[in-house]
């Protein structure tokens, strides 16, 4: 359904998979990506950011999660998650500025 542009479909299939399995990140992941094509970007970082909760591990979803807060204006959840990627690798640079940046 989501392939197809089928949103409103793919939506209500991911709100089932999420009632029955709500602790596996894919689903939330793609209504993250769904609500981004369809230009919500609050409901898509709200999605991204439970996703990124049950896969803490995954620094590149973190790194997004800054990048897109920092856009939203959110700048403390910004720095959370900026803080959540350097803890995953405290050698990226270019991460710390970012983060860095928020403080000024």
């Amino acid at each position: 359904s989501f392939v197809n542009g089928q949103y409103a479909e793919a939506v209500k299939l991911l709100e089932e998979v999420v009632k029955g399995a709500p602790n596996v990140s894919d689903p939330y992941h793609t209504l993250g990506l769904i609500y981004d094509d369809i230009g919500d970007k609050k409901k898509s970082l709200e999605f991204f950011m439970i996703a990124a909760h049950l896969t803490p591990k995954d620094i590149s979803l973190w790194k997004r999660l800054a990048k897109t807060s920092r856009e939203q204006e959110l700048n403390k959840q910004a720095i959370y998650c900026y803080t959540k990627a350097i803890k995953l690798d405290p050698e990226d640079i270019y991460t710390l500025w970012e983060r860095s940046c928020l403080f000024i």
